[in-house]
């Protein structure tokens, strides 16, 4: 996995220093929670279509706040930024059209069906940064 962030994150560094340092920020920051939930695997178990909904939400909401920020946990998602800066495009579109284009290409090669629950876990994700990133500001109070 990090051979093939390693051309990302140069990427970054050569196209804007402060995405790359954000990327190393947002990769450290994501790999502590990671670490602190570890105890909860298992906790609760739910039907599979449901972990795919809940899951993709989860990370939808926590990438997108990140990617407000210029914050990106590194991959695809920094790869997304950079792509979205350059052609003002909103950042969850292009996360949405890669992981789905990976994941189109996985259920081919690999011929498991059960990939599909990856592709509803990216279009919940997918949606949520899509939304997150819409708005430039969000006044909860009037």
């Amino acid at each position: 996995m990090i051979m093939i962030n390693i051309p990302i994150y140069l990427l970054s560094l050569l196209y804007d220093k402060s995405y790359f340092f954000n990327a190393i920020l947002g990769l450290a920051f994501t790999s502590t929670i990671i670490d602190w939930l570890t105890p909860l695997n298992g906790l609760v178990h739910l039907p599979i279509i449901m972990s795919a909904i809940i899951g993709g939400m989860t990370i939808g909401i926590s990438v997108g706040f990140m990617l407000r920020q210029h914050i990106s946990p590194g991959g695809v998602d920094l790869l997304a930024l950079l792509i979205s800066k350059t052609t003002a495009t909103n950042p969850g579109i292009i996360i949405f059209i890669i992981d789905s284009l990976i994941v189109i290409a996985g259920i081919f090669i690999l011929k498991d069906l059960k990939l599909m629950y990856s592709l509803i876990t990216i279009s919940c994700a997918g949606l949520c940064v899509i939304l997150i990133n819409s708005f430039k500001s969000i006044n909860l109070l009037r």
